[in-house]
């Protein structure tokens, strides 16, 4: 079925790496919504654009550079159009994966339609998103092996390269990720004020160390903005420079329940 907001699963590989998976709802109502999930200063991020081998040229254009448009939100320009005019401080490069499915029901003509969508795209956008030399193809799920091998391996290379550029995590920003299953169960809202977190931080962190001192989060005002920013790339909290004492502490919660609601077609 089709995605009605924001999914986010996290799992553990086997080099110990949490990795976080953000599977984004591809109709066009959600594209603004989406950008909320997508840090300005995100640079651990592998994206991956998935089209239809069976779409159309036209088709595939569009949806081709509609996402990989929002990649580039994330190398701070939310203009797609704008692109080629970031400025060089401002560029940072992330791996992008393009993935041709259903690729066993498709023509030569229709596959050969995704290489050329992919050139159009990987021009437009190079200078500020890392692609591969071509699009990766999957079949469908009854022959889905025949691809996936290659897939895989783009993949973990592109992983490789996110983590070691990968910003280091400050103590206060592990300290907020190890307990926030906790503050979740027991803040009894998804949205809380930035006194609420840091007084649940303080009990959640009491509740694992028994001899922690809650001292240590008072007048850590600017370590705790350093915190809330990489929590909020890692899709972990949402907080707005609009109104920092507003923070969302189940980011999938306002697109699925609330956006996600607003915005689908049952509701119209």
């Amino acid at each position: 079925s089709r995605t009605k907001g924001i999914n986010v699963e996290t799992f553990e590989d086997e080099d110990g790496n949490i990795l976080r998976f953000i599977d984004q709802a591809g109709q066009e109502d959600f594209s603004a919504a989406n950008q909320l999930f997508i840090g300005q200063g995100l640079v651990s991020a592998i994206n991956i654009v998935v089209v239809s081998c069976t779409m159309t040229q036209a088709e595939l254009d569009d949806a081709m550079m509609k996402q990989t448009a929002l990649c580039a939100c994330s190398v701070d320009t939310l203009q797609a159009n704008d692109a080629q005019n970031t400025p060089a401080d401002k560029v940072t490069l992330q791996p992008v994966l393009v993935v041709g499915t259903k690729s066993d029901k498709a023509s030569s003509e229709q596959l050969q339609n995704v290489e050329k969508a992919f050139a159009k795209t990987k021009q437009r956008f190079e200078k500020i998103l890392d692609f591969e030399q071509s699009p990766s193809f999957l079949d469908s799920q009854k022959s889905w092996d025949r691809g996936m091998a290659e897939f895989r391996q783009r993949f973990h290379q592109g992983k490789h390269k996110v983590l070691s550029r990968a910003p280091p995590q400050s103590a206060l920003c592990s300290n907020i990720q190890r307990v926030l299953p906790w503050i979740r169960k027991h803040a009894g809202s998804p949205v809380v004020t930035r006194q609420q977190l840091t007084e649940l931080l303080a009990k959640g962190l009491s509740s694992l160390f028994h001899k922690f001192d809650k001292s240590v989060l008072l007048g850590q005002e600017d370590l705790m903005d350093a915190a809330l920013r990489q929590m909020s790339d890692a899709c972990e909290i949402l907080s707005f420079d609009q109104s920092k004492d507003i923070l969302v502490i189940d980011p999938p919660w306002l697109l699925n329940q609330v956006i996600g609601v607003l915005l689908s077609p049952s509701t119209f």
